[in-house]
Parts: C-alpha cells; sequence; structure tokens
C-alpha cells in the first residue's frame, strides 16, 4: 500500500498580473497533477494586500514594493482581488474550494514593507510592535476569517521576514509569546486547515518556536536548504502535533529537477520524518522570482510542479 500524500504550490507564478493569466496558471496548475492547488499570486505577494489599504487610504505607495503609512486607524474592508478573480475560475471550472490552498502575507512580513523612514526594516512598521498588534495583525485575522466562511480548505500564513525576525536572538523587542500570539489571533474562530510558509534557512530557535504556533502545516525549503532537514525530528513534530510540507525542487533557478533526484530527497525527508508527519508537497517557495530569468520561466515553473505531482505519485504507488 502506498503513501498517503497530496501536492500543493506555494502560490506565485513567473506571469503578469491579469485575470486570463490568473485563470491560466490554475487550470495549468490541475493539468500539471497538483492536488491542493493555491489561489495563484502573479504580482508581488506583499502588494496584494498592501495596495487595497492604499487604495483606501491607509497607506501610500513610495515606489519598489514599499508604502508611507497615512492614517492607520480603523478597520478596513476585505477586497482582494486576485480572490475575487478565483471564486469565478474556481466556479466555472467546478472546483471544491475545500483542496485550494490560500496564501495570506503575515502581519510581519506586511509591516515591513510599510516604512517611516530610511533604512529598510529598521524603520519600517514593523519596529512599532504597537502598530503590528493594532493595525497588521487584526487585518489579517480579518481576511483569515473572511476567506474561512467563503469556504477556503487551506489558509497558510506566508511569512518570509520571520527567517530574519528570528535567529539567535528576537528583534525589535518582540517575544516567542508575541509571535505565538499572532498566529492564535489571524487563526482565532478558523476552521480550515492552518499552516505557515517561511522560506529560507531556520535558525533553531525558530524551528523550535514553530512548534508552539497554532497551526498544522510547516511549510519550508528543504531543496536549496538542505540544512533544514537537521532542524526539525519526527519526535519534535509529532509533540508539536505538526505535518512538514516541504520544498523539493528549487524556486531559484529555470533548471527542472531530475524525477530521481526530487525522489531522493522526498525519500530523504520521509524517513527522517514519518511519512504520517509529510504532506502538502511543493517546491522552495512560489515561482513568481523567476520571472527576471525571460520567456522560458513559466514552461520551468509549470514542469517543476509537474514533477513533484510526478514524485508522490510515485510513492502513493510503491513508498519503496
Amino acid at each position: 500500500m502506498g503513501i498517503e500524500m497530496d501536492t500543493s504550490h506555494v502560490g506565485s507564478y513567473p506571469l503578469d498580473h491579469s485575470f486570463d493569466n490568473l485563470k491560466r496558471a490554475f487550470l495549468d496548475t490541475l493539468d500539471a497533477g497538483i492536488s491542493v492547488p493555491p489561489v495563484p499570486q502573479l504580482r508581488p505577494f506583499t502588494d496584494m494586500y498592501l495596495e487595497p489599504l492604499a487604495e483606501m487610504g491607509y497607506l501610500e505607495p513610495i515606489g519598489g514594493g514599499k508604502y508611507r503609512p497615512i492614517d492607520l486607524r480603523g478597520e478596513p474592508r476585505i477586497r482582494i482581488e486576485e480572490v475575487e478573480w478565483f471564486l469565478e475560475v474556481a466556479k466555472e471550472a467546478g472546483f471544491n474550494l475545500s483542496k485550494v490552498r490560500l496564501p495570506i502575507t503575515g502581519p510581519f512580513t506586511l509591516a515591513s514593507r510599510v516604512e517611516i523612514g530610511e533604512g529598510g526594516i529598521f524603520n519600517s512598521l514593523l519596529a512599532n510592535k504597537r502598530m503590528l498588534f493594532d493595525f497588521f495583525v487584526p487585518y489579517v485575522a480579518n481576511i483569515s476569517r473572511e476567506m474561512d466562511s467563503k469556504g477556503f480548505g487551506y489558509i497558510f500564513v506566508d511569512e518570509p521576514v520571520m527567517g530574519l525576525l528570528v535567529g539567535k536572538r528576537i528583534l525589535f523587542s518582540y517575544t516567542e509569546e508575541d509571535i505565538v500570539e499572532s498566529y492564535e489571533v489571524i487563526f482565532s474562530d478558523v476552521t480550515a486547515r492552518r499552516g505557515t510558509h517561511i522560506c529560507g534557512k531556520l535558525s533553531p530557535r525558530l524551528t523550535s518556536l514553530l512548534m508552539n504556533l497554532p497551526l498544522t502545516y510547516l511549510s519550508h525549503e528543504f531543496y536549496d536548504s538542505r540544512s533544514n532537514l537537521e532542524r526539525f525530528s519526527r519526535e519534535g513534530l509529532e509533540e508539536g502535533d505538526k505535518i512538514i510540507s516541504p520544498g523539493v525542487v528549487s524556486a531559484q533557478n529555470l533548471r527542472v529537477e531530475g524525477r530521481e533526484e526530487v525522489i531522493l530527497l522526498l525519500g530523504d525527508i520521509i524517513e527522517k520524518f514519518g511519512e504520517e508527519r509529510v504532506d502538502l508537497v511543493s517546491g522552495d517557495c512560489g515561482f513568481g522570482g523567476l520571472k527576471s530569468a525571460g520567456p522560458k520561466a513559466y514552461e520551468s515553473a509549470i514542469g517543476k510542479l509537474k514533477v513533484i505531482a510526478e514524485v508522490v505519485r510515485s510513492f502513493q504507488e510503491d513508498p519503496k
């Protein structure tokens, strides 16, 4: 009997932002064999959630995907263009939302893109704990509950800045309890399956913290960051009741990985963590970053998804 595992994708694609391209990415992902497809992201994943705030007058765009605060008071209405488009596409395709992964950019990452001066994140609202908990955490929590009410089966909070925030120490006077609390608020009253995606190499302190988050799925790099294999243990995952959603192909280069090398990597992951602790196999990250590589980027992205689906299917049919 084979292993039961689903396949997924973190979210982004190397295509221009348009309704037709969102539909194309979704249908091509299904054709590639991915069983839990995401709502496609075709613009920067921070802009998806910050541009609506700029349109409502909370923020001012200053270029380069960065914003300046204007008036961060009140409760923004929820309008995410990609979700509105996707609901139309999924309905037309007759696809059940319970098998869809919705990536939501987390409050720490959003705050890091809102600057109050020169100096990157050190002069961003990420450095302002009060503003993070008074505005950005409630904003993401409202999105999470709204999307849950629409029937999305998997809701992931994507927090790439967390790898920088939590190293040997935690920046900006945050505590581990603060980070856990942010996820508790975001996932309060949410019935969907819950996860988080943090790319890059993980610190021991961060991986320890992850075990305390109120969610099930931990989505991380394992192809380009092999050291992450040593950051987790089967015993720790069992104690924290967590499931690894491993990245098994690179999101950094166009080369479509060979089937055998992906089989070896996924085999190592399953052997280390146990088959019951591995699910939603994906790429290391989204593939939007490949866009700068040229016109073959999208073809490469879909090729990588096909390899993921083929490899997982081989484990489903014959775990050896």
